[in-house]
């Protein structure tokens, strides 16, 4: 069996590494290699993990905080939609009563609080808070 120099040579460099590999792990040598090379991978992957917890408490406290904000932004636009019923309310209410405080005149026939005596102009209507309203 005739066999060419590259694959007699490819085979023995194969042969003196397997050798190397079988002393070495006979010799614990690469156990003990096997295990340093694990730990670091478990430190590596566990500041990994601090890392990531850390970004993520910071995500959640800017969640809150976000939160936080915009519920004062409602609150605020509530009081001022409220703040504007109220002066809507008292502005409706300073009409009425101009209305009613003016001197007889064709005004004051065409509007009559319990009933329309003109069929063209309808009666005033009274806004009740929760929103009913009732006629006059």
């Amino acid at each position: 069996m005739h066999m060419d120099f590259e694959t007699v040579s490819t085979l023995q460099y194969r042969n003196r590494s397997l050798t190397k590999q079988v002393k070495d792990f006979r010799s614990s040598e690469k156990y003990i290699q096997m295990a340093a090379d694990y730990k670091e991978l478990l430190r590596f992957h566990h500041r990994e993990m601090k890392r990531l917890e850390y970004e993520l408490s910071k995500v959640h406290s800017e969640t809150v905080t976000v939160r936080r904000y915009w519920g004062e932004v409602m609150d605020d636009l509530e009081k001022e939609y409220r703040e504007q019923i109220r002066r809507l309310e008292t502005e409706i209410e300073r009409l009425k009563n101009r209305i009613l405080n003016l001197p007889d005149s064709g005004i004051r026939q065409k509007i009559s609080l319990g009933s329309a005596q003109d069929s063209t102009m309808p009666p005033l209507l009274n806004w009740k808070r929760n929103g009913e309203k009732t006629r006059n």
